[in-house]
């Protein structure tokens, strides 16, 4: 049976670099473009090249786990408490209104351990937090309400993530 491996690359190594010698993805010199994968991952491992590697094996579908603030008349400061973060607005204009609201500021976050960690969305009275990666690793992002009329779904952390990720690995220009 054959297993899936996906890799993500994010470099800064220049687009020529990459595709040495002429070979542009998409063409007839396959051999070209791999040789000049294979040099851009001996500068990453080499330290030449600054990147962040990402392996995800599959032998679970991948899935990203999320969860549910529901607001029902809420009132004062409401919103989510993630990673540890209260992340909260003033209830103003009814649930839907006040759940974009709690939606905007999710996504607005610059604290660490919630950007680039969670996006968040929002339908009527419900705003969705769902995690950026799809692993099973996510599933320990911790995650409650906060404020009088909004429950959290779950017991306490987001659900639903999957697969067998191996952890990221950085390497970095010395």
């Amino acid at each position: 049976m054959a297993t899936t491996t996906t890799l993500q690359i994010t470099h800064t190594a220049p687009f020529a670099s990459v595709y040495p010698r002429g070979a542009l993805p998409g063409s007839a010199d396959g051999c070209l473009a791999l040789q000049g994968f294979v040099d851009l991952l001996s500068g990453i491992s080499g330290g030449s090249v600054a990147a962040s590697v990402r392996v995800q094996a599959a032998g679970t579908a991948a899935a990203r786990a999320s969860g549910t603030l529901t607001l029902s008349s809420a009132s004062g400061t409401v919103g989510g408490v993630i990673n540890g973060v209260t992340i909260t607005v003033t209830a103003s204009g009814g649930d839907t209104v006040t759940a974009a609201a709690i939606a905007a500021a999710i996504n607005a976050s610059t604290n660490a351990l919630v950007a680039g960690i969670v996006t968040a969305s929002s339908a009527a009275a419900v705003v969705t937090v769902t995690a950026v990666e799809a692993s099973k690793t996510t599933n320990a992002i911790t995650f409650t309400a906060s404020g009088t009329g909004v429950t959290a779904s779950g017991s306490g952390r987001l659900t639903g993530g999957a697969g067998n990720d191996v952890a990221g690995v950085t390497f970095s220009k010395l």
